[in-house]
């Protein structure tokens, strides 16, 4: 709850400023290592079954359809990646080149789609 309206205050904080909110939802590694995940499984004595990896982006996505925020969900672009263990240094939640290179290339075309621009500006 208290994330939920840390969330919303910055909605509508950025709104009365005619700026939109863009989350990006980021995936844990243990999201896509299935062999973290069965050792995880394995340490709080729990299966599969009963432990949902990609409950938090569910929960963001409908929370954001919910309250008209824009979303990205890198969970997907990252599972598809031909090696996903590539994208994060080993035994650390930060990106590689790779990985940084893989959410660039998921979030540049929404940024040049929804934030054009202005050509000729002195920024």
């Amino acid at each position: 709850n208290r994330t939920q309206q840390t969330l919303l205050a910055l909605r509508d904080f950025l709104r009365t400023r005619g700026i939109p909110l863009l989350i990006v939802l980021i995936p844990h590694p243990l999201q896509l290592d299935h062999a973290l995940q069965n050792e995880y499984l394995a340490s709080v004595g729990a299966s599969a079954e009963q432990y949902d990896f990609q409950k938090p982006q569910r929960l963001l996505l409908a929370w954001c359809k919910e309250n008209e925020v824009r979303v990205i969900d890198l969970l997907p672009v990252f599972e598809s990646a031909v090696n996903p263990a590539a994208l994060y240094f080993q035994n650390d939640i930060h990106w590689t080149a790779t990985g940084h290179q893989l959410a660039a290339a998921a979030i540049s075309p929404f940024l040049q789609v929804n934030l054009p621009i202005q050509r000729g500006s002195q920024n």
